[in-house]
């Protein structure tokens, strides 16, 4: 079955505009660095992040595992950040990360926000610990 595509119209384009439309959008989609650096602290972007249809998030732990998550529509959302890494004591696991707030040019820690669990055949054990770092931000907008 052949389909007409001059007869499919969507957003008043031609099936042929939309389908560039939409590649150009997959294909032109580059980032821009908001951050570039190693902290546990708190971030400051290069530009307001309401500028953005979403931003990724890159961090590492400290044994250097690594992760991301990326944050639709941004700014002032709560992300949590949360690392999964594997015990050297026993055969269970950590668990590693905290929450943050991203409010324009800044992803801060919510205040007591932050901590460390291992979980193993052994039983939990909880800390305090402040393991992972922001390493990069990237901005995507979506034209």
């Amino acid at each position: 079955m052949k389909i007409n595509s001059d007869l499919i119209v969507y957003n008043n384009l031609s099936f042929e505009d939309n389908f560039k439309q939409i590649n150009n959008n997959i294909i032109g989609l580059k980032g821009t660095v908001l951050f570039n650096g190693n902290t546990t602290g708190n971030v400051t972007l290069n530009d307001d992040s309401a500028n953005y249809n979403y931003i990724e998030i890159f961090y590492r732990q400290n044994q250097n595992y690594y992760s991301s998550v990326k944050v639709e529509n941004p700014n002032g959302k709560s992300v949590s950040i949360v690392i999964l890494i594997p015990s050297n004591y026993d055969n269970g696991f950590w668990i590693q990360g905290k929450v943050m707030l991203i409010s324009g040019n800044t992803i801060k820690t919510i205040s007591g926000r932050q901590c460390e669990t291992r979980v193993s055949p052994n039983g939990v054990l909880y800390g305090d610990g402040n393991n992972v770092s922001i390493i990069k931000v990237v901005g995507y907008k979506i034209n």
